[in-house]
């Protein structure tokens, strides 16, 4: 069971570096780039991802052993002081 919440955990690390890191990178291209326009649906793409997070992590809480602790524990899910 140990194996399987220190699996879960890194992976949750690992998705939330990626993810946003993506944002970043994401809007970054678009200013760099000059597309403003582009920011609409990046902003679309980057609310669903915050949204598919918060549900993730409910999904964890409810049906991870031990979750619930690691989750009181570390505050943030995306951005350290922020979310």
């Amino acid at each position: 069971m140990l194996k399987q919440i220190c699996k879960n955990l890194v992976h949750r690390k690992m998705c939330t570096l990626l993810t946003t890191a993506g944002i970043a990178v994401g809007v970054a291209m678009i200013v760099t780039l000059g597309a403003l326009w582009a920011l609409v649906p990046a902003g679309l793409a980057a609310c669903l991802l915050v949204i598919r997070t918060a549900l993730e992590d409910k999904t964890l809480q409810a049906e991870l052993d031990g979750y619930k602790d690691y989750a009181a524990r570390v505050r943030y899910r995306l951005l350290p002081g922020v979310w």
